[in-house]
Order: C-alpha cells, then structure tokens, then sequence
C-alpha cells in the first residue's frame, strides 16, 4: 500500500509539472491571461501581481487604457486572488513574472456590470510595419537588426502586443517587401497591403516613430480586411506602444459594434469629408442597407476619400438620391454576368 501512494504521489507530481509546462507553452495572447513583472515572490507581491494582471486583462478585452473611471472594475480587483484559474511564476534573463489565467466568467459578468463594451474574440494578427531613425537615418525596423536601439523597440513593441493579445510578426528584411521609411510615414498603404499578403496575417499595422530615450512618439494607422484606423502616442516606448495598441483594439471592437441599421432618412451620415474610421463605418453600414445594392467592397482608402465597389440589382436610377454626397466614378455593364449584376465605383470624402 505504500508503494502504491508513493507511485501515485509521484505521478500526481509528474502530471502536474507536465500540465504546467504545457500551459507555459500557451501564448500570453489568450486575452483571460496576464503576465506580470515582479520582484519577489512574496505574498504582498503575489496579490499585487494579481491585481495587476486582473487589470491587465480588463485593459485588453475592452480596450480601455485606463480603468480608474469605472468604480466597479476597480473594487472587483480587490477579489482579483479569488478569481484566479490558475498561474505560475515564469523567469526570462534577469526578469521574473507571473503568468496568470482567470475565471471568464468573472471577468466577463464584471465587464458587463460595469456596461463596457468588450470582446473575446481573438485579436488579428499583424504585421508590423516600423520606421525610426537610426543614427539619423530613417530605417525600416527587420529582424535582421541586431544593433542595441532596434533590438530595445522589438521587445518593447513585442511585450505590449502580448499584454494587449495580439500576435505579431516583424518583416524579415526581404527585398521583395519593397516598403520604405517614407511609404509608412506618409500613409501610403499599397506598398505596404502587397507585401503584407505574403506574410499572410489577418492585416497590418504601420507605426512612424520618433524621439529617444524615455520620450517617445508614434503615428500610426492600421488595415484589417475593411476596417481602418489611425491614431498618435506619446511617452515611454512601453507607454507609446500600449497606448497604440489600446487605440487598436478599441478602433476593433467599435468595428464589431457598428449595426448597419441605418436607414434611408440618415442619408446625412454620408458626408462629403471621411475623417475617421467611425465615419467610414457608418457610411459603410448605410450602404449595405441600400435596396438594389447586393454586395459593398471597399476598394480603396486614402482618408477623407473613400471608394467603394457595389454590385447592383436595381438600374442606377433608382440609386442616385439614396447614395448622396459623392462622385460616381463608373458603371460596368455585365449583361453576361450569371447573376445579372453591374458594378458600381463610387467615391465619397472630398480630395
């Protein structure tokens, strides 16, 4: 019998370092989990890393920067050590965290308390798009740089994509991507769309930075499928970088949240002047309630212009006041199309 609790104590050990190292290998990215820096294991330092990560993982489910608003979310982190899964400590170099996976349910009955929009969905991937200047040259950032300043901004720029849920690849300086410092600075994105399709991620993410040491800025913009935005960010690298992508997720999930239910009588939601992503959804979301029109791409954005492909089954005439404020571009004819459909090209913003 006591051979018998020896091997089953030892194979309790076994499976529950073997469950530890499988879950270790689970990428940060998973938006329940947080992974918290700290600097001993003590048991002030363990509630506080559990408070942090519980904050952690509010920040990127509802990309909200900042939480101290919102009174409930910020009570509930006292409950944060109730609400743990499971975690373990983790040692990178000279840095040790603390990977942490809470209760969904929890978490989500609490975002919902506190009414803030939020999603689980998993985040796109992206390829990132950098230029800086290396000693006083504008670059590209690869992960053929090895030199100190590059190698501090791709880890910088990789644990905030981990802490905001995202997984991202970094261009590996292949002559064929052909994007340079000026096509990322001066938001010309077909360089850009063209060599991110053989990296084959959910979509991009371009960011201009600037500055040195702890002070830092960034311009940024971003495309996944149709969805666009763009944003600037000030501060610490870490801060520039959290920031952006706080502003990422939330251009995401207004995405997700935009209803096309508009009606006919919000023609005026189709303007003349397309100055943010939440404009473009809208006039997005108008169209696809439009009788006659079956189908809405967008086939090219330079803000404030936006064109767009329609497919259409009603004649063009029925059209004209409904599709407002813009510039028709042309009418293809396709009388030998199987479903009868010609195609619309038609410009709104102003240029």
């Amino acid at each position: 019998m006591h051979i018998i609790r020896v091997l089953f104590s030892l194979t309790a050990i076994f499976l529950t370092l073997f469950s530890s190292a499988a879950w270790a290998a689970d990428p940060v990215t998973d938006l329940y989990t947080a992974r918290v820096l700290i600097t001993s294991r003590s048991d002030d330092a363990k509630t506080a890393g559990f408070q942090a990560g519980l904050r952690q993982v509010y920040m990127k489910l509802s990309g909200k920067s900042d939480i101290s608003s919102y009174k409930s979310l910020v009570q509930s982190l006292q409950k944060a050590p109730e609400w743990v899964d499971r975690f373990q400590y983790q040692q990178s170099g000279n840095d040790a965290y603390m990977v942490i996976r809470f209760n969904q349910s929890l978490v989500k009955r609490a975002l919902d308390n506190a009414s803030l929009t939020y999603s689980d969905d998993p985040r796109p991937t992206l390829l990132i798009w950098l230029s800086m200047n290396l000693q006083d040259i504008p670059v590209v950032l690869t992960e053929q740089q090895l030199s100190p300043e590059p190698i501090l901004v791709k880890k910088a720029l990789e644990d905030s994509a981990a802490r905001w849920g995202y997984d991202i690849d970094i261009p590996k300086g292949d002559p064929l991507d052909n994007v340079t410092p000026n096509d990322i600075a001066g938001a010309f994105d077909s360089p850009m769309h063209e060599a991110s399709m053989r990296y084959r991620t959910d979509g991009y993410l371009a960011i201009a930075l600037t500055g040195k040491e702890d002070q830092w800025n960034d311009t940024w913009r971003t495309m996944v499928g149709d969805a666009t935005g763009n944003g600037t960010a000030d501060g610490t690298l870490a801060t520039v970088f959290d920031n952006t992508f706080a502003q990422v997720t939330a251009a995401y999930l207004h995405q997700a949240d935009t209803v096309a239910s508009t009606s006919p009588s919000d023609i005026e939601l189709v303007v003349s002047h397309i100055d943010s992503l939440e404009t473009y959804m809208r006039v997005d979301a108008y169209l696809n309630t439009l009788p006659g029109v079956k189908v809405v791409e967008t086939v090219e954005m330079s803000m404030p212009t936006v064109t767009f492909r329609m497919k259409l089954t009603e004649p063009i005439s029925t059209l004209e006041a409904a599709l407002g404020a813009g510039r028709f571009l042309s009418l293809d004819d396709n009388p030998d199309n199987e479903h009868g459909l010609d195609t619309l090209y038609y410009r709104y913003g102003s240029e």
